[in-house]
């Protein structure tokens, strides 16, 4: 049975704007796919709506993939993203639409231990609702976070990082250790604003928008958040099994 996942961005709150799930039936798969038609062949025309008549967008890598959403208290959706795993890393659509720097890759990696970050969006709905931004990356960035240790209150971009903590909760059950993506430098850098560092391994190419491909270490980030945000940390392993949760004692 999927677990529901919540994320605070004030430690100890029990208030939140979504609710977070991977999606598991096909009802909950139709409604990601009716989003990201809406995101990303309607509003940023990115993909020919032709192609898609039922107003669903899928591809190829759906099958292979686990798809997350992020759910209004109503059950409305609001936004999405998927990882895609497959049985060879060349066979990511990273791999095809982007020119990878193979020296920037470690050496240790392979289909069995990566995945690709994909399919990001977020419902128009939400974004005006609170502002602007293509991701709702400044609309969301609404709720303030604790002073970390360098003594600066942060704005929380509650719905990203409830994304990225369900796939996180799904990477470790999985035994995931890298992350793969091809993202906006925008949203790299925000992520990096919670210690989420993503490396970038390839120049810039227009792939439904200009991006560049990124790749992170889930480990890597794991010390970085437990080193500089405890809490932050924290709150991403929270309702996650035991034996999944890190054991970061020293570094």
């Amino acid at each position: 049975m999927t677990k529901r996942v919540h994320f605070y961005c004030e430690p100890g709150s029990m208030e939140h704007y979504f609710y977070f799930e991977k999606a598991d039936n096909a009802a909950q798969l139709e409604a990601l796919y009716s989003l990201r038609y809406q995101v990303y062949c309607e509003e940023r025309g990115f993909i020919p709506k032709d192609r898609y008549p039922d107003g669903r967008e899928s591809d190829q890598y759906d099958d292979n993939s686990l798809h997350f959403g992020a759910y209004l208290s109503g059950g409305q959706v609001a936004g999405t993203v998927r990882l895609i795993k497959d049985d060879a890393v060349q066979q990511l659509p990273l791999f095809v639409k982007c020119d990878i720097n193979e020296a920037d890759l470690p050496a240790d990696i392979s289909g069995a231990n990566s995945a690709e970050i994909s399919r990001l969006a977020v419902s128009k709905e939400v974004r005006r609702r609170n502002g602007d931004g293509n991701l709702g990356v400044n609309a969301q960035a609404i709720r303030p976070m604790p002073m970390g240790r360098m003594g600066k209150r942060r704005l929380c971009p509650e719905l990203i990082l409830g994304l990225y903590k369900s796939m996180y909760h799904e990477t470790k059950r999985r035994g995931i250790k890298y992350w793969l993506a091809a993202m906006e430098p925008s949203l790299a850098k925000l992520l990096s604003r919670f210690h989420f560092h993503f490396q970038e391994i390839g120049p810039e190419v227009d792939y439904y928008g200009i991006v560049k491909p990124y790749l992170a270490n889930v480990e890597d980030i794991e010390w970085a958040v437990h080193n500089h945000d405890p809490e932050l940390l924290k709150g991403f392993t929270e309702g996650l099994e035991p034996e999944f949760i890190p054991n970061l004692t020293s570094q």
